[in-house]
């Protein structure tokens, strides 16, 4: 079942082109597409993106 969680900040939005911010910074984004994935803070993958 899927659970409902609050929107963090500190999520990770990644583009198709490996472009990627923290959802707090996302308005400083407007010039890129909306086409971004938004990818959980606490996720492995998240921690890959950030960490390199």
């Amino acid at each position: 079942m899927n659970e409902i969680r609050p929107i963090n900040g500190e999520d990770v939005c990644l583009w198709p082109d490996g472009s990627w911010c923290y959802r707090c910074d996302l308005e400083e984004y407007s010039w890129m597409s909306d086409d971004y994935e938004v990818i959980r803070r606490d996720s492995q993958r998240a921690e890959e993106i950030v960490n390199g």
